[in-house]
């Protein structure tokens, strides 16, 4: 099993963020979402040096179903992965960028659980 990018389970805050970003990609389609997630996946001087898979990043977000990511979407907005973690018999990696908002103390002591 492979958790990235993940602090394990959602919050009310990241709950909010996941319906808002529904909410954006059913009214506006998910072009409206492009340069908001390119900026939380990738680092500022990753965008800035806009190596050429970005176009290939680019083009797999704008060409995502809505319907696709809505559901997804909530999935992320509304889970818990920490119960069911002990009874997972094998390795779990667990991956957080080093420059990653998910890279802080409160997401490490819930790796450590």
């Amino acid at each position: 099993m492979v958790l990235c990018d993940n602090p394990g389970r959602s919050s009310p805050e990241t709950h909010k963020q996941w319906e808002e970003r529904i909410e954006v990609a059913r009214r506006d389609g998910m072009a409206a979402l492009l340069e908001s997630t390119m900026q939380r996946w990738f680092p500022l001087e990753t965008l800035k040096a806009n190596p050429p898979h970005m176009d290939l990043i680019r083009k797999m977000i704008l060409t995502t179903p809505v319907n696709g990511f809505a559901g997804c979407s909530a999935a992320l907005g509304d889970h818990d992965f920490r119960p069911p973690m002990p009874k997972v018999k094998n390795p779990v990696l667990w991956i957080v960028c080093e420059k990653g908002r998910n890279n802080d103390a409160a997401t490490q002591g819930l790796q450590a659980e």
